[in-house]
């Protein structure tokens, strides 16, 4: 499980790094994201792996654009992920990062 989500985290940056540098980085996300739901799948305890899908839901949000319903989806994804990774581990520091970017993204 380990190995899985380092990887989704790499695959995270990659989707980022596209996006910063006008790539498309639907693909390396589409690939984060079903790294980090197997891990939660199989290790649903971790609580940095839904920190981890919070952060991948929040950059969904970014390659949807307009698609406003599809937008709210993905911040309500996050915001469930962020509410499972509280419930875990409160003090991960982390989540109120998430948090921070979640209320910057309400439409």
């Amino acid at each position: 499980a380990l190995a899985v989500k380092n990887r989704g985290s790499l695959r995270l940056e990659q989707a980022r790094w596209e996006l910063l540098t006008n790539g498309d980085g639907k693909q390396s996300l589409a690939q984060a994201l079903s790294d980090f739901r197997s891990v939660a799948s199989t290790v649903p305890d971790d609580s940095e792996v839904h920190v981890f899908l919070a952060s991948a839901y929040l950059l969904e949000t970014r390659l949807r654009g307009r698609q406003a319903a599809a937008v709210r989806e993905s911040i309500e994804l996050a915001r469930t992920s962020l509410a499972r990774g509280r419930a875990i581990e409160p003090t991960n520091p982390w989540i109120r990062v998430i948090e921070r970017d979640v209320a910057a993204s309400r439409n």
